[in-house]
């Protein structure tokens, strides 16, 4: 005869078969537990906030978003996963009218084209009122709406100052809207205590990179509570003040980096060899794109991409520096275009996932540049001989020319001697 669980456990009875069935109750429960888990981490980047048509994430940074500070600016489209704009708007590069300007031809003229034309958004170090409220509307729906991600970098760390444009006042910023998507609140008039680096609370794609806790992401900043519901990545060390923090905020992301890219030294940055990775993980974690587990492995694809462009940049150079002198540089740029497919191709490999064959691909494209830099060397090689040649023809029929008519009398020494012995 069955008897229902329920009744054998209102008896009181617990025999071997009733352990049983809990157990695998249990373990269903473990089971269904688990698929939700993947299925949720799957759901984290099923949908990626980035360009439908290339996979890229269309990346707008507003503030100090020139190429000199911070250094790695000019980095951001090395990487195939990034597609960069910048609107300069803060008081240490631009003046108010200068700003005004900057921001009617680099920003998009309609909420429609702003929607559909970025993914992420970083703030970085300027004050509110270099934009229209409009423009701070757009941002603040963008993001809890249409499920941009946001990055905010040194947003709080200026007080109040005499010259406003040139800070970024926080007080000003708790005043907009866009205030209600940040993951910390802001002590406007208090700073953490001086720091010399962060330590990690939870191992985010944001922070898990090696000798993170070393590098000196540290100072004076302004004391910020991560909110309730809000992730704390790291703290100050030693004082224990919220460091980096994000925040879901309706369909988007939103992450909090206290310290400013050009409050740390450029060579400080140069010596950490994942600086780099740092900030670009950040573009991907608020955008929902994942990076490759192995940050070994993430930095060293990234490396390769960026020394590409940068030999293809001096090799290019090279060519043009002969080609002035009437060499026949066309095959070698047109290897030049076909290894650009190869790099393009690796690109497409690393947007898919697929890290082993950009690997293959962008080395590949490397040694094809290797190859054309010793054959641009020989044609320059080849140029500059018909250079020197002609130079020491030039210097020879001028020296036979001297010695020619040095040993014709000259008649104005032979007037000049005569008038001498006269005298």
């Amino acid at each position: 005869m069955w008897i229902p669980t329920s009744t054998i456990l209102s008896l009181g009875v617990e025999d071997e078969s009733t352990r049983i069935l809990q157990g695998s109750r249990m373990k269903a429960r473990l089971c269904l537990t688990v698929c939700l888990a993947v299925v949720l981490i799957s759901a984290v980047h099923a949908d990626p906030k980035v360009d439908p048509a290339t996979g890229r994430i269309r990346l707008l940074i507003i503030g100090e978003s020139t190429p000199y500070e911070p250094y790695f600016v000019t980095l951001y489209p090395d990487d195939p996963r990034i597609d960069l704009r910048g609107v300069v708007t803060a008081g240490d590069y631009a003046d108010p009218k200068t700003t005004a300007r900057f921001i009617r031809i680099y920003m998009p003229r309609t909420k429609t084209r702003f929607l559909e034309s970025l993914d992420v958004v970083e703030l970085v170090d300027f004050v509110p009122w270099s934009l229209q409220d409009y423009h701070i509307e757009w941002i603040h729906e963008a993001v809890g709406d249409e499920g941009f991600g946001m990055t905010l970098c040194q947003m709080g760390w200026y007080p109040y100052l005499s010259h406003k444009y040139t800070s970024n006042d926080p007080e000003a910023w708790m005043a907009t809207p866009l205030y209600d998507a940040y993951p910390v609140d802001m002590v406007v008039g208090k700073q953490n205590r001086p720091a010399v680096a962060q330590k990690i609370v939870e191992k985010t794609p944001v922070v898990s990179m090696p000798d993170f806790e070393q590098f000196p992401m540290g100072g004076s900043h302004g004391l910020v509570y991560a909110r309730p519901g809000a992730k704390v990545h790291t703290r100050f060390r030693p004082g224990g003040e919220d460091a980096i923090s994000s925040i879901g905020y309706g369909k988007g992301m939103v992450l909090w980096y206290p310290n400013g890219w050009n409050t740390i030294a450029g060579a400080q940055w140069r010596a950490w060899k994942y600086s780099v990775d740092f900030v670009l993980n950040q573009i991907y974690f608020v955008a929902d794109v994942p990076v490759p587990e192995d940050p070994e492995l993430a930095h060293s694809l990234r490396s390769a991409f960026r020394l590409y462009i940068e030999h293809k940049s001096l090799i290019i150079g090279l060519i043009d520096f002969v080609d002035k002198f009437g060499a026949n540089t066309n095959p070698l740029h047109r290897k030049i275009d076909e290894l650009e497919l190869k790099r393009e191709e690796a690109g497409d490999f690393y947007l898919q996932g697929d890290y082993q064959k950009a690997w293959d691909s962008i080395h590949e494209a490397q040694d094809g540049l290797l190859t054309i830099s010793a054959e641009s060397t020989e044609l320059r090689k080849r140029a500059l001989l018909w250079v020197y040649v002609t130079e020491y023809i030039a210097v020879a029929a001028t020296g036979l020319l001297c010695g020619r008519l040095h040993r014709k009398p000259c008649n104005c020494l032979v007037s000049t001697s005569s008038y001498m012995t006269a005298a």
